[in-house]
C-alpha cells in the first residue's frame, strides 16, 4: 500500500506564507536574551540581532 502523503489546499498553503511574511517583519513579541547593565542596554530586538530581530526562538 503506497503512502499517504499530506494533502494542502492551496488557500492553506496561501495562509501559511501570508503568515510566514508577516511575522518576518513583526519585531515584537520577542524572547530577550540580552544581559541589561545599564539604560543604554536597553535596545530593541532589531538593534540588538539585526538579523534575527523577528525571530521567536
Amino acid at each position: 500500500m503506497p503512502a499517504a502523503f499530506p494533502v494542502i489546499l492551496t488557500s492553506q498553503a496561501s495562509e501559511f506564507a501570508r503568515l510566514g511574511l508577516t511575522n518576518i517583519r513583526r519585531e515584537f513579541p520577542h524572547y530577550l536574551q540580552h544581559m541589561l547593565n545599564g539604560p543604554a542596554d536597553a535596545r530593541t530586538p532589531r538593534a540588538l540581532h539585526p538579523a534575527f530581530y523577528g525571530s521567536y526562538d
